[in-house]
């Protein structure tokens, strides 16, 4: 529920709101281990607000699910997205 809740609060948010929701969503999704939607939001606030933390938070979140990802076609999209963002 709490990330149901999160996705509706983010999807109505003014863009200020964002970044501090995206940060949530990603924590959320870090907990319940789904690393390619953390890093979707991560990257999301990186290009808001550029720093070389968080390029390398969202890079890492992509790489965590690279090393998760069960086909090779989805090992391949995933450590592209990480390669790009390091």
């Amino acid at each position: 529920h709490e990330l149901n809740d999160l996705l509706a609060q983010y999807k109505a948010a003014a863009s200020a709101t964002r970044l501090t929701l995206a940060t949530k969503l990603a924590a959320s999704y870090t907990t319940v281990q789904r690393f390619d939607s953390a890093g979707f939001y991560l990257a999301t606030v990186a290009q808001a607000k550029p720093s070389e933390k968080a390029w390398q938070q969202a890079a890492d979140a992509y790489f965590q699910a690279y090393s998760f990802a069960s086909s090779e076609e989805r090992k391949k999209m995933l450590g592209t997205r990480a390669r790009e963002l390091y």
